[in-house]
């Protein structure tokens, strides 16, 4: 059944079947986690449950930080680097979304802390969080490595470097969204209850969804890739 454990499960399966290439440290954390889910009972307290997110959060981190470490930048560090920036980029767009339809005078710290960018915020302008800054640094900041500007950015750069030798997947698509975000201003657009940021938000999240969509069936669908030998045959038997 869907879950935290299920989606353990099947992440320790499929580093099972890649384990040699796998570092000792990686199938250590990986089976750390195992192990602790496991053990856990089915009825347990919201406090139990909180500390087994906040186990599993530390044994996420842990093995991201050995893939940002240790990782070789092939081919498949871009096309994992461009699924992390696909799902942030739907995830930061969901986020901004609902604060633009929250009242003027919420609470601000939790969108803030959703894009792990509250201590930048505070060593920035040392004040209580505001609206247009908030926004700014969730949007337009791109040195933010939560933030959509900078998502988008490097997403564009992965599937262009993949484009090179696997041609077009996608950059046609992402490069109109990055110079409209590039040319909201922030005095008239980084307001509540804009329909025009709105909007955009939406598209990112619905065309990422789509590129993601995409590139799985251009990449890793075996019935597409066996589509793409057969029209290749074809072309060479008609030569």
């Amino acid at each position: 059944m869907p879950g935290l454990a299920c989606d353990f499960q099947q992440l320790f399966r499929t580093g099972f079947n890649l384990r040699e290439r796998l570092s000792t440290d990686n199938w250590r954390s990986l089976n750390t986690a195992i192990q602790r889910l496991s053990k856990i009972d089915t009825d347990i307290s919201l406090g139990d449950a909180v500390t087994v997110l906040d186990d599993a959060t530390s044994s996420l981190m842990t093995l991201a930080g050995f893939t940002l470490d240790g990782m070789t930048r092939d081919m498949g560090w871009r096309f994992l680097s461009t699924g992390r920036r696909i799902e942030r980029l739907q995830f930061m767009c969901a986020v901004v979304l609902h604060a633009l339809d929250m009242p003027h005078n919420g609470n601000k710290d939790w969108a803030l802390e959703l894009g792990d960018s509250i201590v930048t915020y505070r060593s920035r302008y040392m004040a209580r969080p505001e609206w247009m800054p908030v926004l700014d640094l969730l949007l337009l900041d791109a040195s933010n490595p939560r933030g959509v500007m900078f998502q988008l950015e490097g997403l564009l750069s992965n599937l262009n470097k993949i484009a090179v030798t696997h041609g077009p997947c996608g950059a046609a698509l992402v490069e109109p969204l990055l110079i409209e975000l590039r040319e909201l201003d922030p005095h008239q657009d980084l307001r509540l209850g804009n329909v025009k940021l709105m909007e955009l938000m939406r598209r990112i999240a619905s065309i990422t969804g789509a590129l993601s969509e995409s590139l799985t069936a251009q990449f890793f669908s075996y019935a597409a890739h066996s589509s793409q030998l057969a029209r290749a045959n074809t072309r060479s038997e008609s030569v």
